[in-house]
């Protein structure tokens, strides 16, 4: 195999994918050969629209388990109360 060869012939094809979800696995494979994902990289968004970084979900869920383990938690007849009011 020419490996340089064969990156320049990679290197053609995704400069004219036009598979946005293609382009996303790629990306995701390349991250994946990286390591792991940058702690400021955006990897989702809050209810209000602003974004969330790997950092910020973590720390998400690391509050969520301390709430748990200190007992605060609600179960889905008590929320389904505090939203209908019935």
């Amino acid at each position: 195999m020419n490996v340089p060869a064969e990156k320049y012939r990679l290197i053609e094809w995704v400069i004219n994918l036009q598979d946005v979800d293609l382009l996303k696995e790629l990306l995701a494979i390349r991250r994946a050969s990286e390591g792991k994902a940058g702690m400021n990289e955006i990897v989702g968004s809050a209810p209000d629209g602003s974004p969330i970084t790997v950092e910020e979900l973590i720390a998400r869920a690391e509050e969520s388990e301390r709430d748990i383990e200190a007992g605060r938690v609600s179960d889905i007849d008590e929320v389904m109360e505090r939203l209908l009011g019935s």
